[in-house]
C-alpha cells in the first residue's frame, strides 16, 4: 500500500509540472487530490520529524507577499491556495520519501510518458490531431490548446515537427526528460541492464522536442558525464558497444541540428518578434525593473 500511494504521489507531481489535461484543464481537482495523497503519507509516517517546516513557513510567507503586494491583476485566492497546497505536499514527500525512491520513480514515470508522446509524435506525421481518441481543441486560460489525456499537439497553432508530450510546449517537455537524464546517469542504483535503453530513450525523445535549450543542456549532462566518468563500462566490449551507441547518437544529433530550422527560428530570424530577439529584449526588462527598484 506505501509503494502505491509514493508512486501515486510522485506521479501526481510530475504531471503537474505543466501538463495541460492535468495541471490547467483540471489543476484544482489534481491538487486536491495530491494533498488527499499527502495525507495518507503522513498516516504512513506519524513518528517522522518534519524537517522543512522553517522552509515551508518562508516560502508561504513569501507567497503571501507575492499575492497581496502584486494586485495590478487583482488577487487570486484560489491560485494562492493551490499553491500553497503544492508546497505542503513536496515538504511531506521530502521528509518521507528518500532521494533515491524519488529518481527511480521519476525516471520509470518519464520513460513512460516518452514512449507514449513518441508514439504520438511519429504517428502525427500520417495522422490528423483530430482523429486522435479523447482530442480536444479549446480555450483553457489564455491560450487555445489542442490536446488530449495523454498528449498535446500545440496552443493556438500546432507545434509543427515538435514533440511536447503531454505538457505545454516541447521547451518545458525537454527540462523533465534532461531532469530524468540527469538522475539515471547520477544515480548508482539505476545502473541496471536497460541503463542504455532508457538513455537511449531520453535522448531520442529530447532530439524530437527540437528545443535549443534542450539540445544544449543534453550536450552538457553527456560532456560532463563522460569527462567525470560517470558512465562507466564494466568490460573493454560493453565500453565499445556504450561509445557507438551514444556516438551515433550524438552524430545523428548534430545531424538534425543542422538540418532542420531550430537554429535558424532562434536566431536567424530577423525582427523583433524573433525568439532570439523576444528573450534579449525580456532579460533586458528585467535587468532595468532591478536596477530601478
Amino acid at each position: 500500500m506505501r509503494k502505491i500511494v509514493d508512486f501515486c504521489f510522485i506521479l501526481l507531481i510530475t504531471l503537474l509540472g505543466g501538463s495541460v489535461f492535468f495541471a490547467f484543464k483540471y489543476g484544482i481537482e489534481v491538487r486536491v487530490i495530491l494533498f488527499s495523497f499527502s495525507i495518507i503519507l503522513l498516516m504512513f509516517s506519524l513518528k517522522n520529524k518534519c524537517n522543512n517546516i522553517v522552509a515551508l513557513v518562508v516560502i508561504c510567507l513569501i507567497l503571501f507577499l507575492n499575492t497581496f503586494l502584486n494586485v495590478s491583476y487583482g488577487v487570486k485566492i484560489t491560485s494562492l491556495i493551490a499553491l500553497i497546497i503544492v508546497c505542503i505536499s513536496l515538504a511531506i514527500i521530502q521528509d518521507n520519501v528518500s532521494k533515491e525512491k524519488f529518481m527511480t520513480t521519476y525516471i520509470n514515470i518519464m520513460a513512460v510518458l516518452c514512449c507514449i508522446s513518441l508514439i504520438c509524435f511519429f504517428l502525427s506525421k500520417f495522422i490528423s490531431p483530430y482523429n486522435f481518441p479523447l482530442f480536444k481543441r479549446e480555450f483553457i486560460d489564455t491560450n487555445i490548446y489542442s490536446y488530449s489525456i495523454y498528449y498535446t499537439w500545440g496552443w493556438d497553432a500546432l507545434f509543427k515537427g515538435r514533440n511536447a508530450g503531454i505538457y505545454w510546449e516541447p521547451g518545458g517537455f525537454q527540462t523533465y526528460i534532461n531532469l530524468a537524464l540527469t538522475f539515471l546517469i547520477f544515480n548508482k542504483a539505476e545502473r541496471k541492464g536497460y541503463f542504455y535503453i532508457m538513455l537511449l530513450l531520453f535522448i531520442v525523445t529530447i532530439i524530437t522536442t527540437s528545443s535549443t535549450t534542450g539540445y544544449i543542456v543534453l550536450a552538457i549532462i553527456l560532456a560532463y558525464s563522460f569527462l567525470t566518468n560517470k558512465i562507466k563500462f564494466k568490460s573493454k566490449k560493453e565500453k565499445m558497444r556504450g561509445f557507438i551507441v551514444i556516438g551515433s547518437i550524438v552524430l545523428t544529433s548534430l545531424y538534425l541540428i543542422v538540418n532542420s530550422n531550430v537554429i535558424n527560428d532562434k536566431f536567424g530570424q530577423q525582427g523583433e518578434n524573433s525568439s532570439y530577439s523576444i528573450r534579449k529584449n525580456d532579460s533586458s526588462s528585467t535587468l532595468e525593473i532591478i536596477k530601478k527598484y
